[in-house]
């Protein structure tokens, strides 16, 4: 599994659902891929199995990014605990976790099946047609 082209896959999606800041306005980092997520994973392994992805993701996940020991799940499955840490800190708490998750779904169902269900979600992502690990 390369784990570089994940946190790139991970980056572009979260960048594709990252709202353009207004002028003059900072806005708070965006959870909207996480949900997206959520919502679409929730109809195959219900709500148990994806906080329990998440929870495992998240775990993985603090040991190379010391901000997401700030982050807990709550029972919906969503993500809090960010009030105290920057925007910056955010982003990079979100590209790791989003990485875990996805290295996860990976080893759970394989690539191929990852690859769909995300292009399912991001149909126009073109960095979906690639691999997310080496041959």
């Amino acid at each position: 599994m390369d784990t570089t082209a994940i946190r790139n896959v991970a980056k572009e999606l979260l960048e594709k659902e990252r709202p353009k800041a207004k002028a003059g306005r900072s806005e708070e980092p965006p959870w909207a891929t996480f949900e997206k997520l959520r919502l679409y994973l929730t109809q195959f392994i219900g709500e148990a199995g994806f906080n329990a992805l998440l929870s495992r993701a998240l775990a993985r996940g603090r040991s190379s990014c010391s901000a997401l020991q700030e982050f807990k799940i709550t029972d919906q499955g969503l993500l809090e605990g960010n009030e105290h840490i920057s925007s910056a800190q955010v982003i990079e708490a979100q590209e790791v976790l989003l990485g875990e998750l996805l290295a996860l779904l990976v080893l759970f169902v394989g690539e191929e099946l990852t690859l769909r269900l995300l292009r399912d979600l991001w149909p126009s992502l073109p960095i979906l047609k690639g691999k997310l690990s080496k041959d």
